[in-house]
């Protein structure tokens, strides 16, 4: 996914695992996005006041300085709390999840169910095409939710899963269903 903007807005990754920070900043580049990168929060926030990103994507497991840890800084500071984080972790529970909003973050995503491309798209969506993030990616975040449930063999949270996306698509057409009993 291209992005047209003449202008190349820039990513913080905040990441300890360099595999991620490869895998997710190749995904950006290729959609026209300038990417830098830190391997721990004391390095990300040290980046974010030198190289002012126009968004940051933040893990929240890392040493130093946690993802939890920085958004409390990000928070406190007037000049960087307007500043986007997405939260992309490979751990966190619903009730890390929510106090990640509540610090500030604009969404969390989980790597398991968080494809690069389509967090290449998030981005795309969310600075070339001017969508709020709310309108971003609900039927993806809905797959990924079906995602986890399977990765996480939660039967009940499985079948709460498919009967959402069952109603999603009989009222949005987003999915096609088919239901076999």
């Amino acid at each position: 996914m291209d992005n047209p903007s003449n202008t190349k807005k820039k990513i913080l990754i905040i990441d300890d695992d360099e595999f991620s920070q490869k895998l997710y900043g190749d995904s950006l580049k290729e959609a026209r996005f300038e990417v830098l990168t830190a391997g721990d929060g004391k390095a990300g926030l040290k980046k974010i006041k030198t190289g002012r990103p126009d968004a940051i994507l933040l893990d929240l497991v890392m040493p130093k300085l946690d993802g939890f840890a920085v958004l409390i800084e990000l928070k406190r500071d007037a000049a960087l709390r307007a500043i986007p984080v997405i939260v992309l972790s490979g751990v966190g529970s619903d009730e890390d999840m929510k106090r990640c909003q509540e610090l500030g973050a604009e969404q969390c995503f989980s790597k398991l169910a968080m494809l690069p491309h389509d967090l290449a798209a998030y981005f795309t969506q969310r600075f070339v095409d001017g969508l709020l993030p709310a309108k971003i990616l609900t039927p993806m975040t809905k797959a990924g939710e079906l995602f986890n449930a399977i990765f996480l063999s939660a039967s009940r949270q499985i079948q709460t899963v498919i009967e959402q996306l069952v109603q999603q698509t009989t009222t949005t057409g987003y999915f096609k269903a088919t239901v076999v009993s």
